[in-house]
């Protein structure tokens, strides 16, 4: 029988390998989510992408499953520069019960993200991770987070514009 690592592994980035296997099994025997966790800090690039989507999904309706694991999702899992892992760790946070300096460091984190990243390819999971029912941070914060986010789709359009303004300049349409 292969590891979850294993399960994870192979392919290319287009896809989620196994994925929703991965999720299966561990909701079938939920001692399996501490492998999936550990492995969003994998070396391997594609294992850590897998395994966050495998968590974000199995914690939709496990939230409580993520809970003994917050400090390792915002400290470490939180600090991995790959977006694939930042959009999963994006729309995993506000499922967790925290402390008050907790949701400060979590709206720090979803505000960094925004900075750090292209437009195109982090304002749709922070849009869906603010829309999403969020006990995690404060008023104040979230409307930072989202006016920085309006800023990012304005900022992707107007990207999208300008490729596409060049091709028709190019003849290449």
């Amino acid at each position: 029988m292969k590891s979850i690592i294993e399960k994870l592994k192979g392919g290319d980035f287009r896809s989620i390998g196994n994925s929703n296997e991965v999720v299966e099994e561990v909701l079938n025997n939920p001692v399996l989510f501490d492998a999936v966790f550990k492995a969003m800090l994998n070396e391997d690039r594609l294992v850590r992408m897998r395994a966050a989507d495998a968590v974000e999904k199995i914690t939709r309706d496990h939230p409580e499953y993520l809970q003994p694991y917050k400090t390792d999702l915002i400290k470490h899992v939180a600090a991995v520069k790959q977006q694939e892992v930042r959009w999963h760790t994006a729309q995993m946070i506000h499922r967790l019960i925290l402390t008050k300096e907790e949701k400060r460091t979590s709206a720090e984190i979803l505000g960094n993200y925004t900075k750090a990243a292209r437009p195109q390819s982090t304002w749709l999971c922070l849009s869906i991770s603010i829309c999403a029912p969020c006990k995690s941070i404060s008023n104040a914060a979230a409307n930072g987070i989202i006016a920085r986010v309006i800023d990012l789709c304005w900022r992707a359009i107007r990207y999208q514009v300008r490729i596409h303004s060049r091709l028709r300049a190019t003849s290449y349409w």
